[in-house]
């Protein structure tokens, strides 16, 4: 699945302040970062309830799935690692301030 792609959606979602965070998913549910010093961390630890919405970017076959539950902060430095690895914008971040402002979310 890929990022939210309809334009009116995202209109209409960024007037509610959306955030699009790169996310992975594993065995253990949906993986997503933040840094501690964002809006979003600063929501999500007054209030773990989410909502994402998905889809598999094809217009002409859409397909899309919305899920709602509780995440938690996962204080694991293999993962933040893991995550820093596979996204280079994130590599200069994480040299300049280490990992305890890199905030991992399930």
């Amino acid at each position: 699945m890929e990022s939210p792609t309809y334009m009116g959606a995202l209109q209409a979602w960024n007037a509610y302040g959306a955030q699009y965070i790169p996310v992975r998913a594993d065995e253990n549910g949906i993986i997503f970062h933040t840094g501690k010093g964002k809006d979003l961390h600063k929501q999500l630890s007054a209030n773990p309830q989410v909502e994402m919405s998905f889809n598999n970017g094809k217009f002409e076959d859409l397909i899309q799935i919305r899920i709602s539950g509780r995440v938690e902060l996962v204080e694991d430095l293999d993962l933040k690692k893991e995550i820093v690895e596979k996204r280079d914008f994130l590599k200069p971040w994480v040299e300049k301030m280490g990992y305890e402002p890199f905030a991992v979310y399930r």
